[in-house]
């Protein structure tokens, strides 16, 4: 009996491991499907006030007797509101009315290169030679994929205001990730 509880256990955690890019990339095709229809803020307001809506009645009890950590947890959970509601909420929105969805995920998929590094730099971590080439790896593949593979591409380097909106994204997406680990 166990041995099917584990299994359904493993296999759900594994299938998360689909979904959540799925989820990712739906969002950043809307993101740039809404352009021009839906001002960027609105749309990351609404989603996460229907998020909100969908969940509160079942978490509503618990936050009332956990009322005042939430008062001694202020601001590590403003952080957190702020890198992931403002930072992986709106800004891949904005980013969606001046790129497009290909640059959107090409740049998207770098957070757990910056993940890794800033997580390094920020607790002191030393990386180990596969890291290194793990980040390495994931630089020149992505490198290599936005600049065609062409070295001229590179040297007439030319981002759209919309590349950069996106990397802050992944950066606020990273922030978000690191310290949510670590504020436990």
């Amino acid at each position: 009996m166990k041995t099917k509880k584990k299994n359904a256990s493993s296999f759900f955690q594994f299938s998360l491991l689909f979904i959540q890019p799925i989820f990712m990339t739906s969002n950043i095709a809307i993101a740039r499907g809404a352009f021009g229809n839906i001002p960027p803020v609105a749309l990351a307001s609404s989603r996460w006030l229907l998020v909100f809506l969908v969940f509160f009645p079942f978490i509503y009890h618990s936050i009332l007797k956990k009322k005042k950590y939430l008062k001694k947890e202020f601001w590590q959970l403003a952080f957190l509101a702020s890198t992931g509601y403002a930072g992986c909420g709106a800004l891949p929105y904005i980013s969606g009315l001046t790129t497009t969805v290909t640059n959107m995920s090409i740049i998207y998929a770098l957070s757990p290169v910056f993940i890794v590094l800033l997580s390094a730099y920020i607790y002191k971590e030393r990386l180990k030679i596969y890291q290194y080439a793990g980040v390495l790896l994931s630089l020149f593949g992505v490198s290599f994929i936005i600049f065609k593979g062409k070295l001229s591409n590179f040297i007439n380097l030319n981002f759209s205001i919309g590349d950069l909106w996106i990397f802050g994204a992944a950066v606020s997406w990273s922030l978000f990730s690191i310290f949510l680990i670590n504020w436990k």
